[in-house]
């Protein structure tokens, strides 16, 4: 849906109505959008009792627009950075990415400190694959979508980091400031065309364009109506084959009781 925008951000250990937190920022943001009409889709406001946690970092990885708001903490969370990674993964991700690089973040545009973000989930891989080790086989079901998360976190931060990072990002504070209108141009620059091409389509489709349903539903008919010519046609030339066949095996029959006769005289 061209009119859906997904925001991945880490929202667990800050209060609401803190200034400059990253959850006033975030529902300053999705108010913004809600008042230009576009639908926000954030894990507080969609993910119900008994929701699986999976399909929805599954459907932020296959958004179409996807604003994350990039903070330590974010950096952090083994279900951030999967969301993070696994966007990358899909390709496509510099089209699809409107990053927000909190403060606490900023230290990720230098080389070191990217380094040190890949040791850190290097190392968590690491130890948590140490202890699913030293239980039995048996009982490691449980635990092995994890360890397989934290390994694809592991093999793809590095690159996710360096798209993320080669995108000229915006102060925070500014982006309150002017009420996100830069994202928003941004965001919008990138819906206007696949909504151009999603109305071509349509009209088209109204138009009658070859793989509209209305047209499948006309040349399914049409080919039942072939088909059943065709049959009726091969029945025809099998009856009349037969038919044929009957008068020759009875004229034959005539001829061997004319040549009997003349025989017998």
């Amino acid at each position: 849906m061209i009119d859906r925008i997904y925001i991945s951000y880490a929202w667990k250990g800050q209060k609401e109505n803190v200034k400059g937190s990253r959850e006033e920022i975030v529902n300053n943001l999705c108010k913004v959008f809600k008042d230009k009409g576009y639908e926000i889709i954030r894990d507080k406001t969609h993910m119900n009792y008994r929701y699986i946690i999976r399909e929805f970092m599954n459907d932020i990885s296959n958004a179409a627009i996807l604003i994350t708001i990039i903070s330590k903490k974010y950096l952090h969370s083994s279900y951030c950075m999967y969301e993070l990674t696994a966007t990358w993964d899909k390709g496509k991700f510099e089209n699809r990415v409107f990053p927000i690089i909190l403060p606490d973040a900023t230290y990720i545009y230098d080389t070191v400190k990217q380094i040190e973000l890949v040791k850190f989930w290097e190392k968590e891989y690491k130890k948590y694959k140490s202890s699913v080790s030293s239980i039995e086989d048996s009982a490691k079901d449980g635990f092995i979508q994890k360890l397989r998360d934290l390994e694809f976190i592991h093999q793809r931060v590095s690159g996710s980091i360096y798209s993320l990072t080669g995108m000229v990002g915006i102060d925070a504070n500014l982006l309150l400031e002017s009420q996100f209108s830069e994202i928003i141009n941004q965001v919008e620059q990138q819906i206007t065309p696949a909504k151009l091409t999603q109305s071509r389509v349509e009209s088209k489709n109204r138009k009658g364009f070859p793989f509209s349903e209305k047209n499948k539903q006309f040349l399914s008919k049409k080919i039942l109506i072939i088909l059943t010519i065709v049959f009726i046609l091969i029945l025809s030339l099998f009856f009349f084959s037969r038919n044929q066949t009957v008068k020759i095996e009875g004229n034959n029959n005539d001829n061997n009781k004319i040549i009997l006769g003349n025989e017998n005289d």
